[in-house]
């Protein structure tokens, strides 16, 4: 996946990520679509937002501190 990735960022055609995009493009669909129809049940947990926003900031801190 990494060199489908690169390949798209030099602007070279990549088959790979389009088979890529094309399988994220089906369980998008197919998920949603059984969930919709009740046959698949997609737990939704609560959202912690004091983590989120802590783990955010460490992240980036963490980011600027590497230097990435």
């Amino acid at each position: 996946m990494h060199s489908a990735f690169r390949q798209v960022l030099k602007a070279e055609r990549s088959s790979s990520f389009l088979a890529y995009l094309l399988a994220l493009g089906c369980q998008l669909v197919f998920v949603n679509a059984l969930a919709e129809a009740r046959l698949l049940i997609v737990p939704v947990p609560p959202l912690a937002w004091l983590a989120a926003v802590v783990g955010g900031l460490l992240f980036g801190f963490g980011m600027i501190w590497a230097k990435g």
